[in-house]
């Protein structure tokens, strides 16, 4: 896994893109902190096909997502520094 700060990922961005399009984990971190991973996103993550009902998609999209470490308010308070 390679971890890079955002300072220097905002540097090497297509390099770091194309990285992640070839398999490899990449990790962007805040304060020494993972924030964010480049990974590859296929058709079928944006958009659904033509004619799906797409209630049940985003269901379908929303049970398949992993559960998240922490709150949303929990994420927001850290961003503020409280």
């Amino acid at each position: 896994m390679a971890t890079y700060s955002i300072a220097g990922a905002k540097d090497q961005l297509s390099r770091l893109i194309a990285a992640a399009e070839a398999g490899e984990h990449v990790v962007i971190t805040r304060h020494g902190k993972p924030a964010v991973e480049l990974r590859v996103v296929s058709k079928t993550d944006i958009l659904p096909e033509p004619g799906t009902d797409i209630r049940a998609w985003l269901a379908k999209r929303r049970a398949e997502r992993p559960a998240a470490d922490t709150s949303s308010v929990d994420v927001l308070n850290e961003l503020r520094g409280d």
